[in-house]
């Protein structure tokens, strides 16, 4: 794949992923954020980065289940012990770790945690996500990342201040 395809699928899954955080509702979240996800693994395919392209294709999966089967701890366990079973088959460098604390930490946070704590693990998840852009030397990873931070903690504000709508 072309540099030039790979920086624009990049961008286009930045788009989705920052209109997915902007959302109260948790399950436009999680079905934007699903779809940034398969086409973040795109970008990582073509920057060489298959440690982070297989946890997040997988987690792309995981979300779409978890937003059918919230707080169901069966199907979050398995896709944690898949998430380490693609990490064991793609680990190349000590930083490949990195990926794979990140897809635990979301696992756990799709499946057991909503509206607030969900957003507070999804920060947690962009400080760890801005220091793999480093390494992988991903520009649009690392801007998604960093307005992540502030996007989900406006919603976090929005949630917990403004009224409520459906």
């Amino acid at each position: 794949m072309s540099a030039l395809a790979t920086d624009l699928i990049g961008y286009i899954a930045m788009a989705c992923c920052l209109m997915a955080v902007s959302q109260t509702c948790d399950q436009k979240l999680r079905g934007l954020m699903a779809l940034s996800l398969s086409l973040f693994s795109l970008h990582f395919v073509g920057l060489g980065g298959y440690a982070a392209a297989a946890t997040v294709g997988c987690a792309a999966t995981r979300i779409a289940l978890a937003s059918l089967l919230p707080k169901n701890n069966w199907v979050m366990t398995f896709f944690a012990l898949l998430g380490m079973s693609l990490f064991s088959i793609t680990y190349q460098t000590p930083t490949d770790i990195i990926p794979l604390v990140i897809y635990l930490i979301a696992t756990y946070a799709y499946f057991a945690l909503a509206h607030i704590p969900l957003r507070v693990g999804l920060i947690a998840c962009s400080v760890l996500g801005i220091v793999n852009a480093i390494i992988l030397n991903s520009p649009p990873l690392f801007i998604t990342d960093a307005v992540l931070i502030g996007l989900n903690a406006m919603t976090i504000y929005r949630l917990k201040h403004l009224p409520k709508v459906a």
